[in-house]
């Protein structure tokens, strides 16, 4: 079985980190995942984080929000395609697999009934 990644959805749990290559996001191994997620997209906006509600950066944020126009010209195709783009920020997390007292037993009936 493949550990399979998970897309964290609530804002209000909170993550420690066992490591963070050269601090870049973030000063302290634990915090809230939607100070995280705060943070990922004030760096994607090149936005300081004190400043994330200063209505001079609206403009950046469209990038997460409504998205801003632009066109699109996809591979064999032969014309552009409008529409509009847009960045999403989200963390996955992959539980590691935890191994069952049990799966020795199951392991052993299975190469018995070979």
């Amino acid at each position: 079985m493949e550990n399979q990644f998970q897309t964290l959805e609530n804002s209000e749990d909170v993550l420690s980190l066992e490591e963070n290559p050269g601090n870049l996001f973030i000063q302290h191994p634990m915090l809230k995942i939607s100070v995280l997620l705060q943070k990922l997209k004030c760096t994607v906006l090149g936005i300081n984080i004190s400043s994330w509600n200063h209505e001079s950066y609206q403009d950046r944020k469209k990038w997460l929000n409504e998205g801003l126009e632009c066109e699109v010209l996809k591979l064999g195709e032969k014309q552009w395609q409008k529409g509009k783009l847009r960045v999403n920020v989200t963390l996955e997390f992959c539980p590691d697999q935890i191994e069952s007292p049990l799966d020795d037993i199951r392991q052993m009936r299975l190469q018995d009934s070979d």
